[in-house]
């Protein structure tokens, strides 16, 4: 079964969503290089959704949520 986190798709949120994302990594022994590869991406580009400025989009936290099994329900209130 997936784990479930529920945000809202705002900077502070996705912030936090991308802090759930690196524990999983880390958990699970993960780098960006395995997340990429099993994305699909290059690592710079693993590298900018962890860690760069820009809020990364609704699709490619989709794409993280599925390559980890980890569903990440982002709703309007």
């Amino acid at each position: 079964m997936a784990e479930t986190a529920k945000y809202i798709v705002d900077p502070l949120d996705a912030e936090y969503a991308i802090s759930d994302i690196q524990g999983i990594l880390n958990n699970r022994g993960m780098s960006t290089t395995d997340l990429a590869g099993e994305l699909g991406w290059k690592r710079k580009q693993v590298e900018e959704f962890l860690y760069g400025t820009d809020v990364p989009s609704l699709k490619q936290f989709e794409e993280v949520a599925k390559a980890l099994d980890y569903e990440l329900d982002f709703t309007e209130e």
